[in-house]
């Protein structure tokens, strides 16, 4: 299983396009925005959990729900601690962090407007906490890496490193997890 998780207009939509292609794996557009309830995301996870594998999937439920909870509800149904016991119940999947810079993440995001499946109200809270999210994902991929078990994850910017390298190091990856089992 691979997870592409970034903030909104960090490229992930075009990397994980590239990826499902070049790679030849089924793209689940799991859109994994900030949970109803705390059942809603534990199904979620789940649900994730069972797909046969290899699949794409473009957010990581629980951690968009830590992210983008407090922005759009004014609350938040993860804790920080929740979010990484529920990584640690993925230890076969790679998290693909997708993080160019500051410049490029604010750039896209006013241009998210133009993407007429997002409503009004989540692109304007969006654009107007760009920062804060950005800086959530931080903290929470940093914490996460640190976590004993769970997720490998990738930090990846495209501004610096071409798809076709990430590609081969995906690869790599998902050959050396076949041969533990």
């Amino acid at each position: 299983m691979i997870i592409l998780e970034g903030p909104d207009g960090s490229g992930k939509t075009a990397t994980v396009d590239y990826l499902s292609k070049a790679l030849q794996i089924e793209y689940v557009h799991h859109s994994g925005g900030p949970w109803i309830d705390l059942e809603d995301g534990e199904a979620r996870l789940v649900a994730m959990l069972r797909r046969s594998f290899p699949a794409l999937y473009d957010r990581f439920p629980a951690l968009s729900e830590y992210v983008y909870g407090p922005i759009l509800r004014n609350k938040n149904n993860v804790s920080l601690k929740d979010l990484i016991e529920w990584s640690s119940t993925f230890d076969r999947a790679i998290l693909i962090y997708v993080r160019p810079s500051m410049e490029h993440i604010i750039g896209n995001a006013f241009k998210l407007e133009t993407k007429k499946h997002k409503p009004p109200k989540l692109v304007q809270d969006v654009q107007n906490n760009i920062e804060f999210i950005v800086k959530r994902y931080d903290e929470a991929i940093l914490r996460m890496s640190f976590a004993k078990h769970g997720m490998r994850i990738v930090h990846y910017n495209w501004e610096d490193v071409p798809l076709e390298v990430l590609k081969t190091c995906v690869e790599s990856r998902l050959e050396s997890m076949e041969n533990l089992t």
